[in-house]
């Protein structure tokens, strides 16, 4: 058959038409192979794979939402440009590599109510930054930070604000010398600092609530050779995935020829086949890349993120009946007013202690949904954590305080657990040994949850730690879908019925909002708060005023609810302060009475007969003046 095939049977078709048709596919496979090309960055362009920059996000003990999809998605990079705002902002990058560097020039877009600030001389100690802004509430400042991220200089900068333009490409130029910085924006001197440079130093970025746009970055040496130049985009491999992918069609297109050649034995047919074959795919792709273009600037808000992965549980505790109400009108909320049901796949069961007075397993029964058997396995470790840090047999002279909160209270968005405020709160009354009593808080909160099923965890596995005080830190998650006011209303009433049972004193904190983004419905579920505290005389400490007045001591937020280690840092300042306002005798006596059970008759006789030493001395110098 082959023998049959002539030269002249081949070239049938008019040598123009065969050139034409020729032309018009090589045209089709080189767009094809550009947006196969765009198709394969598209979703490969992320800051992990970029891996020049390092999110103090990820850097922290404790995870935080949206800091992982930051790094591991096109999000940030959408478009080839940096986004700070993107997956709730407030993002901070810093380069990898410290750089010796006496110029950084870069371009920059400002949102509406956006700020962002430039970091440079960062070491472990501290860094200096600079703070652009288009937010009232957000000041262009020169400031110096400590290693957390609060403020120990703030400098505000008096420039015609009219220099930055909104919304659209800005010029920004730092010229470090061995003594001095200036700023430029857009070509004009706006700042100039006298300040010791570090030769060697870490550079980078932080965002805001809003969207920041940076690109063009260039850093230069002493000698404005360039050491780093960054467009965030990987074009210096597009050009190998353009050639591979060009080959790749092309033997494809090669293939289908030959085969449709042979089926036919007609080379314009074959050609055509090729023709509408290279369209069908160019128009694909190019569909590809402008759903991704598009998709590549859109993510979840935290609010649709949150309702993605709960909305089974709702349903859930809806069909069940969970939570039944029979509250009447009566303010007065009695045991057989309201009932908190226990069910197999919601509620721990009641601990029990052996004979040597220690925890048996901990048993949440049956749990059904995935989103729930998250939150409780979280809750396990947290109560086998507490149990090997703090044992059920409590030492002599020793407060318990029981931290009852969500993942605002447990820490999330500090460095370490250290730095979170629970445990700042317990070196500080430490240190100062307050009231000679050595002091132990316990964090017994769990991310995600809401107050009742707080309450059902407090109530079965944390009273057998004897606290002293119980400090409840709530409002967000139940200000959510999550929550009602009725039942939250109801939980705090159970709290407070239950300390008081067991003689443990109940403070409430109104729980903290960055003030740039506040939760919707929070000052309703503040004021639930202090009508039960005022109704019960409980003490509350206001958190969320406190921080939205301290909002510019440094940079404290990471998102809206949760708060960076300088956050959590001035949040144990007060929490300290009205903790030991609140310590009065009652709980003195209340830890001193329970620690005489558990010492030995000779030990309560030598203390007494101590006391009665001292009170003699204080007698005979009394006499002797």
């Amino acid at each position: 058959m082959l023998k049959n095939i002539t030269i002249k049977k081949i070239f049938n078709v008019k040598t123009i038409e065969l050139f034409l048709l020729v032309l018009i596919i090589l045209c089709i496979q080189i767009i094809s192979s550009y947006l196969l090309t765009k198709i394969y960055f598209l979703n490969k362009n992320t800051l992990s794979n970029n891996g020049k920059w390092i999110s103090q996000k990820m850097e922290n003990e404790i995870d935080l939402i949206g800091a992982e999809n930051y790094m591991n998605t096109t999000n940030a990079l959408a478009g080839n440009i940096l986004n700070l705002g993107a997956w709730f902002g407030y993002h901070e990058l810093i380069h990898k590599n410290r750089l010796p560097f006496r110029k950084l020039e870069f371009d920059f877009i400002l949102t509406d109510l956006a700020y962002f600030s430039i970091i440079y001389n960062k070491n472990n100690y501290g860094y200096s930054g600079f703070r652009l802004s288009f937010n009232s509430n957000f000041k262009n400042i020169y400031f110096k930070a400590d290693n957390i991220g609060l403020f120990k200089t703030k400098k505000e900068l008096n420039f015609n604000e009219a220099i930055i333009k909104r919304n659209k490409w800005n010029n920004v130029k730092l010229i470090l010398t061995d003594n001095t910085i200036k700023l430029f924006i857009n070509n004009m001197l706006t700042a100039e600092i006298l300040e010791k440079n570090l030769n060697d130093q870490f550079i980078g970025f932080k965002g805001s609530s809003k969207n920041v746009y940076i690109d063009n970055i260039i850093v230069l040496d002493k000698n404005s050779k360039i050491i780093f130049k960054e467009d965030f985009s990987i074009k210096n491999k597009f050009i190998k995935f353009f050639l591979f992918f060009l080959l790749i069609i092309s033997l494809l297109d090669l293939l289908i020829l030959v085969i449709i050649f042979f089926t036919t034995h007609n080379f314009k047919i074959a050609l055509l086949w090729i023709l509408l074959i290279g369209l069908n795919l160019s128009f694909g792709t190019l569909i590809i890349n402008i759903y991704l273009s598009w998709k590549s600037t859109r993510y979840p808000s935290k609010e649709s993120l949150f309702k993605q992965e709960i909305n089974p549980f709702i349903e859930e505790i809806n069909n069940e009946e969970n939570i039944e109400l029979t509250n009447d009108k009566d303010e007065n909320i009695e045991d057989n007013d309201v009932e908190i049901n226990k069910t197999n796949n919601e509620n721990p069961e009641n601990i029990d202690l052996d004979e040597n007075n220690n925890a048996t397993e901990i048993n949440f029964g049956d749990i059904k949904n995935d989103y729930l058997q998250d939150l409780y396995n979280s809750a396990k470790i947290t109560i086998e954590n507490n149990r090997n840090q703090y044992h059920l047999n409590l030492k002599p002279g020793v407060c318990r305080i029981v931290f009852i909160g969500t993942s605002q209270t447990w820490g999330s968005g500090a460095r370490d657990f250290g730095e979170t405020f629970v445990n700042l709160i317990e070196d500080n009354l430490n240190k100062k040994s307050y009231k000679h009593m050595k002091y132990e808080c316990i964090n017994a909160s769990v991310q995600g949850m809401v107050s009742y099923q707080l309450f059902n965890i407090y109530r079965d596995y944390y009273l057998p730690f004897n606290p002293s005080l119980n400090i409840i830190n709530l409002s967000n998650n139940d200000a959510s879908d999550l929550g009602s006011p009725e039942v939250f209303s109801i939980t705090l009433e159970k709290f407070i019925r239950l300390n008081n049972e067991h003689f443990i004193k109940t403070i409430f904190i109104l729980e903290s909002n960055s003030i740039e983004n506040i939760t919707v419905n929070i000052y309703k579920y503040h004021d639930i708060m202090r009508k039960i505290a005022e109704k019960h005389n409980i003490p509350v400490i206001d958190l969320f005023d406190f921080m939205n007045k301290n909002y510019d001591k440094g940079f404290i937020w990471w998102d809206n609810v949760h708060m960076s280690s300088a956050g959590h840092n001035l949040a144990a300042q007060l929490l300290t302060e009205k903790i030991e306002e609140s310590i009065d005798d009652k709980i003195i006596s209340t830890v001193k009475n329970r620690n005489y059970l558990k010492k030995s008759k000779e030990d309560v006789i030598l203390e007494k007969i101590d006391e009665l030493t001292e009170i003699v001395k204080t007698l005979s110098n009394k006499l002797e003046n």
